[in-house]
């Protein structure tokens, strides 16, 4: 918990997702991992309501309403 706000934190292999409601909490994470890294610049930000991750669609864009897909991921596995 941040700002009393869940901070969710994914990690897979070398995928990482990180969420919170406050963009300038996840910037602040992203930086201090950005600043232990020897690369230039580590990990990025995509601030967005549709995001794709890992093969998932996640569409945040109806208030209060979570959709996850694989539409596109599938359709590239099947062509």
């Amino acid at each position: 918990m941040i700002n009393g706000q869940q901070c969710i934190f994914i990690w897979r292999t070398d995928d990482i997702k990180l969420s919170h409601l406050e963009k300038k909490v996840a910037e602040d994470i992203i930086a201090q991992f950005n600043k232990k890294s020897s690369k230039e610049s580590l990990l990025t930000t995509t601030v967005s309501r549709v995001l794709e991750y890992l093969g998932l669609t996640m569409d945040y864009s109806k208030k209060g309403k979570g959709k996850i897909s694989m539409y596109k991921y599938i359709k590239k596995m099947l062509c």
